[in-house]
């Protein structure tokens, strides 16, 4: 007798193996639609309250300045413990990352003296046939810059140099953000890459992210540049179609290396504080002229006074609209020059240091991809202790604590983008700063790894596009809200459908 055959409804695995960074099984949320069905993956919070805990907000609570160094004094009562946390606090304090003219001489320039600007790689060099970047489009409109910075705490109270720093990196004149009116505004995107990135480093097509090893069935990171020498640093790809997808929108865009970062000066890479304070002092010296160079594509020299305002159409370094992001440690960088700007900031890594009210420049808001928001609560254990070990031993603020979550409701407009595995701040972490914000704002997760750059292209461009959409509404139509997911489960299973490549089902 014949009749329906009943077929059981598929069982979806309660976890999903990843590859790339992570080479491991996650725990996710089943997902069904008539396209896919899923276990999309995420990374969870390993942190959690104590049992019988008796405070109303643990992630705050337990991760303020204070928590963490009371933490680090209790656990460095044991020498033998405390011993590695010291020294990788200490390989973060003295570094630097410099691979730019590691592959071709032209743009290796000695950071840490003075330069000349036409030295520097323009946009124009990456349009060559072999590297085809669409930065190259933009030379025109775009100025070397210089700017002249004080050293951090860390280098003036341990390596005792007191000489300026000198910052360096790319102004990208736009041609102003339209509104609904056919209205123009011009604003300036201050982007600041993620730990190790250089602006002008070079990253060849052809070059992987990583290789697949047979033997332990794990994907690996290629670390450049290797024996072809044909990149310095890989993902600047993608960093540069970031910037250059936000001045075809309409912005101005300012990009630097990070102090101690490729050609820019500094003996260390890692105090965020600082480099969120270099944000104002850019915004200040472009008014100002004072400590500022700026080559044009001209080739004409523009020095202090002459090049005071050149820049800000007419408005001050305290009028013109900004919007400032970032990716991981730029991330940091530019969460802590939000707290700056609209709460307080206080030196927790120096002791004779005084905290600040809010600054008040124009920011409109901030552009969070691989973002730290949530803090050290949301991260593995280690890294509070070593966030204690860098405050109190080293004098470097590194890692947000608690008071960057507490203030983001201040904030008037912040967008998450996010990997689904970042391997450093949890999924929850991120959805909680999400949840805690007020202002416009906009959580975006993909399936991929920590780094902005390392999704998988059509990751790539899809966190791009929703980026500077976002962007633009900030400056042009900030009171409308852009819907969001209600709770964590719907926001992980928004994710489009598109799987970093070593990690697609």
């Amino acid at each position: 007798m014949k009749g329906n055959i009943v077929r059981p409804e598929p069982t979806i695995p309660p976890i999903t193996h990843i590859g790339y960074d992570k080479n491991e099984d996650l725990p996710g949320f089943s997902y069904q639609d008539p396209k896919e069905s899923v276990c999309i993956p995420f990374a969870q919070t390993n942190q959690q309250p104590t049992e019988g805990y008796q405070g109303e907000d643990f992630y705050i609570e337990e991760f303020t300045d204070a928590k963490i160094k009371e933490k680090w004094q209790a656990f460095s009562q044991d020498p033998n413990a405390a011993k590695p946390i010291i020294e990788l606090a200490k390989s973060f304090s003295l570094s630097e990352f410099r691979n730019t003219g590691t592959v071709s001489p032209i743009g290796k320039i000695e950071a840490n003296e003075d330069v000349n600007l036409a030295d520097i790689r323009r946009p124009a060099f990456f349009g060559q046939s072999v590297y085809n970047e669409n930065i190259a489009k933009v030379d025109d409109e775009t100025y070397i810059v210089e700017f002249t910075v004080p050293r951090d705490t860390y280098e003036r109270l341990h390596l005792k140099v007191y000489t300026p720093i000198k910052l360096r990196g790319w102004f990208i004149e736009g041609e102003g953000i339209l509104d609904n009116s056919g209205n123009k505004t011009h604003a300036i995107a201050i982007m600041i890459g993620g730990r190790s990135i250089e602006t002008t480093a070079i990253h060849h097509p052809d070059d992987p992210l990583y290789v697949y090893d047979s033997e332990t069935k794990e994907y690996k990171g290629i670390s450049y540049p290797n024996e072809q020498k044909t990149t310095e640093k890989w993902g600047l790809r993608q960093w540069r179609e970031y910037l250059y997808a936000l001045n075809r929108a309409g912005f101005d865009v300012l990009t630097i290396d990070k102090r101690g970062h490729g050609i820019s000066g500094g003996l260390t890479a890692s105090d965020t504080g600082e480099q969120a304070e270099d944000l104002f002092r850019m915004l200040d010296q472009l008014e100002s002229g004072n400590g500022l160079r700026m080559l044009a594509s001209t080739g004409e020299l523009f020095v202090g006074e002459q090049a005071a305002g050149k820049l800000l159409r007419g408005e001050q370094a305290k009028s013109v609209s900004v919007i400032i992001g970032g990716s991981s440690q730029g991330s940091i960088v530019t969460a802590w020059a939000m707290q700056k700007n609209f709460t307080e900031f206080c030196p927790y890594n120096n002791p004779e240091g005084r905290c600040t009210s809010s600054y008040g420049y124009n920011i409109k808001g901030t552009l969070m991809l691989a973002d730290f928001a949530a803090g050290i609560g949301y991260m593995e254990p280690v890294y509070t202790l070593l966030e204690g070990c860098l405050r109190t031993m080293e004098n470097v603020m590194f890692f947000p604590s608690s008071e960057i979550l507490m203030s983001v409701d201040k904030w008037p407009a912040v967008f998450f983008g996010k990997g689904l595995w970042d391997k450093y701040v949890s999924v929850e972490g991120t959805f909680e700063a999400y949840k805690r914000a007020t202002g416009l704002k906009e959580l975006v997760f993909v399936r991929g790894p920590h780094s902005e750059n390392e999704y998988g292209q059509e990751n790539v461009i899809y966190m791009r596009t929703k980026m500077v959409e976002f962007a633009i509404q900030t400056v042009v139509n900030p009171g409308i809200e852009i819907p969001g997911p209600a709770d964590l489960k719907s926001a992980v299973c928004s994710s489009p459908p598109y799987w970093e490549p070593s990690s697609k089902p």
